[in-house]
C-alpha cells in the first residue's frame, strides 16, 4: 500500500496527515493526563470541566473546525487545533477515572509511610492507574485516527 501512495502520487499529502495525526496525538496526551490528574485531585475542577469534556467529546470535529479556520486561516494550525479539541477528552477522563479507582487503602499506606501527597501521586496512584489511563491513551489515538480519516486536511 505504500508503493502504491507513491505510486499514485498522494506520498506528500500522505506524510503530511500522518505528521498532522502524530503531533495531534501527541498534544492531546500531554494536555489531558495533566487535565484529569488535577480533576481527580479536586471535585470543583471535576465539575467545571466535566461538562465542557461532554460538550467537546459530543460535537463533530466539523463544529471545532469552523472557528479555528476564522481565527487562522485555513491550514494546518486550525486542523491541529480542531482534532486536538476533539481527541483530548478520553484521556482526560479516564486519567481522572483511574486516580479516583486507587484503592483508598493504598493511599492512605502511602501516607503512613509519610509520602506527601505528590509522592504519592507519582509513586502508587499513577502506577495502579496506568492500565486506565493507557486505555484513555488509546481512545485518545483512535479518536484521531477517525477524524484524519474524515477531516479534508
Amino acid at each position: 500500500m505504500l508503493a502504491l501512495v507513491g505510486v499514485i502520487g498522494i506520498w506528500d499529502a500522505a506524510m503530511a496527515t500522518i505528521a498532522l495525526m502524530l503531533t495531534a496525538t501527541f498534544l492531546a496526551v500531554l494536555l489531558g493526563i495533566p487535565f484529569g490528574v488535577a480533576m481527580s485531585r479536586s471535585r470543583a475542577m471535576q465539575s467545571v470541566m466535566l461538562p465542557v469534556l461532554d460538550i467537546m467529546q459530543t460535537m463533530p470535529i466539523f463544529v471545532y473546525l469552523i472557528p479555528f479556520v476564522m481565527l487562522f486561516g485555513p491550514g494546518k494550525i486550525p486542523a491541529l487545533l480542531a482534532t486536538i479539541v476533539f481527541a483530548i477528552p478520553p484521556v482526560t477522563r479516564l486519567t481522572n477515572l483511574g486516580i479516583r479507582q486507587v484503592d483508598p487503602e493504598v493511599i492512605e499506606a502511602v501516607t503512613a509511610f509519610g509520602a506527601t501527597p505528590r509522592q504519592g501521586l507519582f509513586t502508587a496512584q499513577i502506577p495502579r492507574a496506568m492500565p486506565t489511563i493507557i486505555a484513555g491513551i488509546n481512545q485518545t489515538t483512535t479518536r484521531r485516527c477517525n477524524s484524519a480519516i474524515t477531516s479534508p486536511l
